[in-house]
């Protein structure tokens, strides 16, 4: 409700204000126009569940090194958030650094959907931390509603930087363009932040998060073509470190075993999976199959072959 009045009394200052506010009010989804991110969908549940207790998740991210987490179709975001979390109650900065990369399909979606989740997160586990919560005196059973002002936006700022996170957010289409964006900058950071003794001794890990993002068949070509693209260029430049053991990216995808009446499901993105990469470049594992009321439900790992 909050979003679709934020989105009534802003839609003249959005270019898409007024299309996203017929969709929310309509349609789970209107193509090439809104892409459900403003709904949190069963499969990113799964998602975050497996994302934040596993060791596909944040016990393979949490070993050390340039830590990249991209979500595509971000929306809620609700598996980044859950690996966010964890990096803040209990990832150590002084050995890793962390960046997320949220990306969705719609700008706006990105401005009232995911940053403000982020934000409600950090505020969250910031308060519930007992070395960390005295100036914060709100109990959010009491008072669920957040009163942001500049001096809340700098102690998160403040925070993410304690803690050697960055966000970046991306919006539109995905392409190649859009994969030099994902993973472009984390190669600069380094390549500024680091000595050359540093780059060889930090390693890359790289985790792709999507969740209800194969459903439809003109989606899933580019959706596959930019995860391949992205796993491609994590890889790119670690054979040594893959001979020895380290695996500097995965891939978690979650999605219903099959779309009725739309079209899509695992079965088709693992055939695109095969044409657009080849038959042995990458393997997928299911790594969780979910039952509920006639519908099934899994979560994909992706790895190098």
């Amino acid at each position: 409700m909050d979003i679709r009045v934020q989105l009534m009394a802003e839609r003249d200052m959005l270019n898409e204000g007024e299309d996203l506010l017929v969709g929310l009010q309509k349609d789970d989804i209107k193509p090439t126009v809104y892409e459900g991110g403003f709904k949190t969908w069963e499969c990113a549940l799964d998602l975050a569940a497996l994302a934040s207790h596993s060791q596909e998740g944040f016990a393979y991210l949490d070993s050390g090194g340039e830590i990249t987490i991209i979500e595509l179709g971000a929306g809620t975001a609700i598996p980044s958030l859950s690996l966010f979390r964890c990096f803040l109650k209990h990832g150590e900065a002084r050995r890793r650094k962390v960046r997320f990369v949220l990306a969705d399909y719609n700008a706006t979606v990105l401005k009232l959907a995911t940053f403000p989740n982020l934000l409600l997160t950090w505020y969250i586990t910031r308060r519930s931390s007992p070395e960390e919560n005295n100036n914060i005196q709100t109990d959010p059973a009491v008072d669920p509603s957040l009163e942001i002002d500049q001096s809340l936006l700098e102690s998160f700022v403040r925070d993410l930087s304690d803690h050697n996170i960055t966000l970046s957010f991306i919006s539109g289409g995905w392409s190649p363009e859009f994969v030099g964006l994902c993973l472009g900058r984390q190669e600069n950071m380094e390549d500024e932040a680091m000595s050359d003794h540093q780059q060889t001794t930090m390693r890359r890990r790289t985790l792709i998060l999507a969740s209800e993002t194969i459903y439809s068949p003109p989606s899933l070509l580019p959706f596959t073509e930019t995860l391949v693209s992205l796993m491609r260029k994590a890889l790119s430049g670690e054979g040594p470190s893959i001979a020895q053991g380290h695996l500097p990216v995965r891939a978690l995808i979650s999605a219903k075993k099959v779309y009725f009446g739309v079209g899509g499901g695992v079965n088709e993105f693992l055939s695109t999976l095969r044409d657009v990469g080849g038959s042995d470049e990458f393997k997928a594992l299911t790594k969780l199959t979910i039952s509920d009321a006639g519908v099934m439900r899994t979560v994909l790992e992706i790895l190098p072959g």
